[in-house]
């Protein structure tokens, strides 16, 4: 009898509980075991010539390890699994990568640098510090660069109707709630609904997963 390949996942199981138990399904017909890893117990041990990961207080080093929901946690999961996979662990997607993804503004980065077309895009922190009124004088759309799930989506009139709602806000360096690493946003036209598009699962350059999705 064989072994059962075991599975380390980065992640919190009842984050999109659905889609962990469609993960854990799939394992189970592929004799595969999982095991869950709560983001915020990684660790990195690092000194003169010597540097290994950390889970609960413990070395470890798995073999094959996936990462989910972990983005508020990129600062400390980004150099353990980096430090996994130079350890000879198998991390499924590279952790820049997934990260550089993850956020709306890199990733419009990357696609309009390989030629695909974008939509008009301005990106700051502070309205103030875009280039708004390139965009056009119609409404406009916000969203924040690591959002998901449409949370945060906000829509304007104009650009002075986002620049007077954004004073609102009143957090600056050294102002109760300021933190040195913010979300930033991206600003774009706002389009009416009736738009779709597709996004392709590929996986070693074949496409193993369709999914339309239309704007309302």
């Amino acid at each position: 009898m064989s072994a059962v390949t075991e599975i380390v996942v980065l992640h919190y199981p009842a984050e999109r509980g659905q889609n962990w138990d469609l993960l854990h399904a799939a394992a189970r017909d592929r004799d595969l075991r999982l095991v869950s890893w709560e983001p915020h117990l990684l660790g990195l041990w690092c000194a003169d010539g010597e540097q290994y990961a950390c889970y609960a207080g413990k070395r470890a080093q798995p073999g094959i390890v996936i990462h989910r929901t972990v983005a508020p946690f990129r600062g400390i999961a980004i150099p353990v699994l980096n430090c996994l996979a130079a350890g000879g662990s198998r991390v499924l997607n590279a952790p820049d990568a997934a990260f550089r993804s993850r956020d709306k503004l890199l990733a419009t980065l990357d696609l309009a640098r390989t030629g695909i077309p974008v939509v008009p895009t301005v990106a700051f922190d502070e309205p103030a510090g875009g280039n708004l009124a390139a965009l056009g004088p119609g409404g406009l759309v916000v969203k924040p660069a690591c959002g998901v799930r449409g949370e945060g989506i906000r829509a304007f009139g104009s650009a002075g109707a986002l620049v007077s709602a954004w004073q609102l806000r009143g957090v600056r360096p050294g102002a109760p709630g300021y933190h040195a690493e913010r979300e930033h946003y991206l600003a774009q036209p706002l389009i009416g609904g009736g738009g779709q598009d597709i996004r392709a699962y590929v996986v070693s350059g074949d496409c193993v997963a369709l999914m339309r999705r239309a704007s309302r």
